[in-house]
């Protein structure tokens, strides 16, 4: 893990509470680590570790990994179309997980993946694409991985398809 990123989980959390208790910001400056620009996913759950929303960009969008994170936050907690939105009642029972993206590199077979280090891009001529990131529970295998990445985009894995993989810095909030 970089050093500066850990911060990261705070601020996605600060972000939602900011925006869904109609309150300001925390001033962080967007130095070191917090400055260049990724790609990021932030992912929230509640206690008991069940997926609450997650969002996401491959390449960067934004101005800098802060900016990004926010910008995710907010669309994790209340856009993601898997979920209802984010209540300020629930607010307390989430915890959040910021993976910053390296860049993806493209492979040619699958033999070139481990689940537990790299996360996957899927992708076909036709312009369907999904990612998984690395290390999600359930995924420990290759095949597991690819095939749940296939169906998250309706890509038929049988089918021709390009492969991209990446790392990622993954900062997950400190238990209170």
């Amino acid at each position: 893990m970089n050093d500066g990123g850990q911060i990261l989980p705070a601020v996605a959390r600060d972000t939602v509470e900011a925006q869904l208790l109609d309150r300001p910001l925390m001033a962080v400056s967007p130095d070191g680590y917090l400055a260049h620009r990724a790609g990021v996913f932030v992912t929230i759950r509640n206690r008991s570790g069940d997926l609450r929303g997650c969002r996401g960009t491959i390449q960067a969008q934004y101005e800098n990994v802060l900016e990004e994170t926010r910008r995710l936050a907010v669309s994790s907690a209340l856009h993601d179309t898997r979920f209802e939105p984010v209540r300020p009642a629930q607010l307390v029972d989430l915890t959040y997980e910021v993976s910053v993206l390296y860049e993806p590199e493209p492979v040619v077979s699958l033999d070139q993946f481990d689940p537990s280090k790299f996360g996957i891009i899927v992708y076909t001529g036709s312009g369907k694409r999904a990612l998984m990131l690395p290390n999600v529970e359930g995924l420990d295998t290759v095949d597991r991985q690819y095939r749940a990445t296939c169906q998250k985009g309706g890509i038929d894995p049988e089918g021709e398809v390009h492969l991209e993989r990446f790392q990622v810095d993954k900062f997950i909030e400190e238990e209170s």
